[in-house]
């Protein structure tokens, strides 16, 4: 059924999925993320979704984090101070009606 294809890989084939995605250049791990992670739960803004295909995360990470930086996972970049998940990111930014061209800066 349509639900069983669109449930995500668990276990074994998860890890595999994971695996195959670490190989992947950086500006398709991104495209990846949008694809699969922003546009299935409801990210539609067309600025927030490029913004998210265009800006690399890994600078904002410590480099051992820097593979994981296309995870939907909050990461830890210093004491107290994390680094959003894609999705809460891109979430919060799509409510905020954040326009085409603007920076934004999140501290959390």
């Amino acid at each position: 059924t349509q639900a069983l294809r669109d449930t995500p890989p668990q276990g074994k084939d998860a890890a595999i999925r994971r695996m195959r995605l670490m190989t992947l250049p950086s500006a398709e791990l991104r495209q990846t993320m949008v694809d699969t992670q922003l546009k299935t739960v409801g990210v539609t803004d067309a600025a927030v979704l490029a913004a998210f295909a265009a800006v690399p995360r890994e600078p904002f990470l410590p480099a051992a984090l820097a593979p994981l930086a296309h995870a939907d996972a909050a990461h830890q970049v210093a004491p107290g101070r994390h680094l959003l998940a894609p999705l809460a990111l891109a979430l919060l930014l799509q409510r905020a009606s954040v326009q085409a061209g603007a920076r934004v800066l999140v501290v959390g």
